[in-house]
């Protein structure tokens, strides 16, 4: 018999399917989900693997059977790109945008290759893929927050670029197993409102951060050649960054050098491990 903000209240602590599951066993409760103020569906990943086709159904349908009157708070879904599943819920959350108050939007894209032994499929052909549903459903993309994505191979530098391009609103971004086909190529990074950079596990020769005005934190960690991993050129507002690698990469690291143009930086953390940090460095930072 509680009211329907409290009983909303506790709802938005869950994840939404969890919160759906609950709803369903009272007719006083059935109609709920549609008025939360927090959309989040994020799965395991091997039950998102079974479940990929229900991630793609529940949103569908609260995002469609919402009234616009309600506004969205956070929207969360991790999905896999299997057959049309992600280009479905590209729609969804485009008509969503459209016609609803978003204040946060989030999309963590999975690809097959996790689920594999082995090398599994071709990350060649999951950028492509990826880049595809860019295409299908650029008004989604437009709209997005935070965006993760992972083992993704990129057959042109220019394809990372055009994400950031694509995806207007960005404040956060994820590369996990992320690179591009030339392997000796120089990833340029700009855009006006990123935050946040986060690059785990990426065979990049080099990421130059060209012109990220608001960038506030950059965290790398693992890199696999023997040349600065990191080029700050234009970063006025960055003040934490992170530094990891447990692969003996034989380079020595000069951070004054690396932090020659970043003079708002009050919280650093290093992790080397095998690697060589100049004390000299350390000692002008």
């Amino acid at each position: 018999m509680l009211p329907n903000d409290v009983l909303l209240n506790i709802l938005d602590r869950l994840d939404t399917l969890d919160a759906i599951r609950t709803c369903v066993v009272s007719t006083r409760t059935q109609y709920l989900p549609t008025m939360l103020s927090q959309i989040v569906i994020v799965l395991g990943a091997w039950e998102l693997h079974r479940l990929n086709d229900r991630v793609v159904e529940v949103t569908d349908k609260i995002l469609t059977t919402r009234s616009p009157q309600i506004p969205i708070r956070k929207l969360k879904l991790r999905f896999i790109m299997r057959g049309d599943d992600h280009l479905r819920i590209g729609r969804s959350v485009a008509l969503a945008m459209a016609s609803h108050k978003i204040d946060a939007a989030e999309f963590e894209v999975m690809t097959k290759r996790c689920f594999h032994h082995g090398d599994g499929p071709d990350p060649l052909y999951f950028a492509q893929q990826f880049n595809g549903f860019i295409r299908e459903c650029p008004d989604a993309f437009a709209g997005l927050t935070r965006l993760y994505l992972q083992n993704l191979r990129f057959d042109d530098v220019s394809d990372i670029p055009n994400i950031l391009i694509a995806c207007k609103q960005l404040e956060s971004l994820c590369f996990f197993r992320c690179d591009t086909k030339n392997l000796a190529s120089v990833l340029r990074v700009e855009h006006a409102r990123l935050l946040e950079l986060d690059i785990n596990f990426g065979q990049l020769l080099t990421v130059e951060l060209t012109c990220l005005p608001k960038l506030q934190r950059v965290r790398y960690n693992t890199w696999f050649y023997a040349v600065d991993p990191l080029v700050l050129l234009s970063v006025p507002q960055l003040s934490k960054m992170t530094l990891s690698c447990a692969y003996g990469v034989d380079i020595t690291l000069k951070l004054s050098e690396m932090l020659a143009n970043v003079h708002t930086i009050d919280n650093l953390e290093l992790d080397f491990q095998s690697q060589k940090v100049l004390s000299n460095d350390l000692c002008l930072l």
